[in-house]
């Protein structure tokens, strides 16, 4: 065994970079059973050549090994700390890399290998002749050019309790193309590349908990899984707990995908979609079990074939959404408990029954800022049109399609949505996120609530990009934001003013378009700790009526 540094963060040794350089005849050989490297808590670089006899454990803080690494015989190496390999082959010799936190001093354990290829390198690589286990373990790959575009590395990997593959640098797709046994979760960071597994992935349900794989990716960046997934062959693993499958966060990196693509998942034992977007693609399917999408996950599927026979999709949570591409009625596919939402991300032909979704509570919205564009829309089994968009996604409504529907007063919820038509519906409208009204009359005959009791943190926000939105009977209760943009939308020339109530704004303008006509000439406005902008656009004269002021009010020109 060698030691190298303090190993006590406590004691008060000095703290400083050590290396073992690579001066003529210098070199470290061990010819022990099992030796071990173990080094302080500082960085310690190792540029002298190591030859090891027999299995060798690298322990303690952070080696950084640039010199080579041979093995005289098929051995194995185990990672108990951090270690950065610099170097364009692997270790001679070496049979399989183990990454597992060391047992008597538990912490995390990286091996990041930093590949620096001349030209015309090859783009197939393996890291020894045998698999990459990883059990609480991370492997990162960290390629250093543009050639290879692509590279494939070809070990098994062998994934055990909560474990990461990260890949970066400057090629620009990274493929593990070894057949992957899962069991527990691993996370996988695509940080500026696109990375795929395309190896067979075997569901090992022997551990502790479901396996799950998880995407962080950096946007712009996708994973695919191109490999099929099957169950665990084992008959003795009698667990049927589902894999769990996460993409990245939609706020952080919208523009990211995760994408399921094996034409050949036969694994039984459901799905759970537990964050961030899933896509499916067109000939792929999730499996032969149901699916449940949670949290505020989003799961994409581009045909009903995505879901085997017999089998639906749940909508488990308010914030979970299932987004569509294709044009046809999904109501069979989605279980009668769902709620969420049902997200249409193509231009819609087909006309749906809101009561028919699910619970028949669900919203219907996009992510894809699609055109509903049927003639007939039927609102949810208590007669409210409920809309509802992913982040900055909207889903235009094109036709004159919310009703009261079998002459019942009908109502709406909007959040991302664009009424580009008249409407009929006396119920009222409640604006709970951000809602454009696109046409005059779009709103329908019935009272506004932009946030307010139905949104008490005041958020909901509706734009008028078009004159005469509401009818001439419509009280408009403003506790978020009122807004008129756009060429020709302004607030309605009606007897009754909109009522801002405190922490409310009204917005006239969006310094793009040339109107000073926003606000009728004669209506009183009151603010009530409220705040009035003017956004205009060259010299923009704008005429109010009169102005009272109660509270601590706000006017920003």
């Amino acid at each position: 065994a060698l030691s190298i540094g303090p190993s006590d963060p406590l004691q008060p040794a000095p703290y400083f970079p050590i290396t073992l350089a690579a001066t003529p005849g210098a070199s470290l050989f061990f010819s022990g059973t099992n030796p071990t490297i173990t080094v302080g808590t500082y960085a310690t670089t190792i540029a002298a050549p190591i030859t090891s006899t027999s299995d060798l454990t690298l322990t303690g803080g952070y080696f950084l090994l640039t010199g080579p690494l041979n093995f005289t015989t098929s051995s194995n190496l185990i990672v108990h700390g951090y270690v950065g390999y610099q170097n364009n082959t692997a270790p001679a010799g070496l049979n399989q890399l183990l990454v597992t936190p060391d047992p008597n001093n538990p912490g995390n354990a990286l091996f990041r290998w930093t590949y620096t290829p001349p030209d015309n390198a090859p783009d197939t690589l393996s890291f020894g002749s045998g698999p990459i286990i990883l059990d609480n373990g991370d492997f990162a790959f960290n390629s250093q050019s543009i050639f290879p575009s692509t590279v494939d590395i070809t070990n098994p990997l062998i994934i055990r309790n909560y474990s990461s593959l990260e890949v970066s640098g400057w090629s620009l797709a990274v493929r593990f193309t070894g057949p992957i046994s899962l069991k527990g979760d691993l996370s996988v960071y695509a940080s500026n590349k696109d990375i795929a597994l395309t190896g067979t992935i075997t569901l090992d349900q022997s551990g502790n908990s479901a396996p799950g794989i998880f995407v962080q990716n950096s946007n712009y960046f996708n994973t695919s899984i191109t490999g099929n997934i099957l169950d665990d062959p084992d008959p003795s693993h009698t667990a049927a707990r589902p894999l769990w499958l996460s993409g990245s966060d939609t706020a952080n990196a919208p523009n990211a995908g995760f994408y399921i693509a094996g034409t050949a998942n036969t694994y039984s034992t459901g799905t759970l979609i537990y964050n961030g977007n899933v896509y499916v693609a067109p000939n792929s399917r999730l499996g032969t079990g149901s699916v449940t999408i949670a949290n505020s996950a989003v799961l994409h599927l581009s045909s009903p074939a995505n879901i085997a026979p017999g089998r639906t999709v749940l909508v488990r949570e308010p914030y979970a959404t299932l987004a569509i591409s294709f044009d046809q009625d999904p109501s069979a596919l989605i279980d009668p408990a769902s709620q969420g939402s049902l997200a249409l991300d193509i231009p819609f032909t087909t006309p749906l029954n809101l009561a028919t979704l699910g619970n028949g509570l669900m919203a219907l919205g996009s992510t894809n800022n699609s055109t509903y564009l049927a003639t007939s829309l039927a609102p949810g089994i208590d007669h409210v049109y409920r809309f509802s968009s992913t982040w900055r996604s909207t889903l235009t409504i094109a036709n004159s399609v919310l009703i009261d529907y079998n002459n019942i007063p009908s109502s709406a919820q909007l959040s991302g949505i664009t009424l580009a038509a008249p409407n009929s519906y006396s119920g009222g409208t409640f604006v709970n996120g951000i809602a454009y009204a696109a046409a005059p009359g779009s709103l329908g005959t019935g009272d506004i609530t932009v946030g307010g009791i139905w949104n008490p943190s005041g958020t909901g926000t509706l734009i008028l990009t078009a004159p005469n939105a509401y009818a001439t009977t419509a009280h408009v209760d403003v506790y978020g934001v009122l807004a008129a943009t756009g060429a020709t939308g302004s607030i309605p020339n009606y007897a009754t003013a909109p009522i801002l109530h405190p922490g409310s704004a009204l917005v006239l303008g969006d310094n793009l378009t040339n109107n000073s006509d926003r606000y009728p000439d004669t209506l009183p406005l009151h603010l009530n700790t409220s705040t009035l902008v003017l956004k205009g656009f060259g010299t923009t004269v704008e005429t109010v009526g009169p102005i009272s002021v109660s509270g601590l009010s706000t006017i920003v020109l």
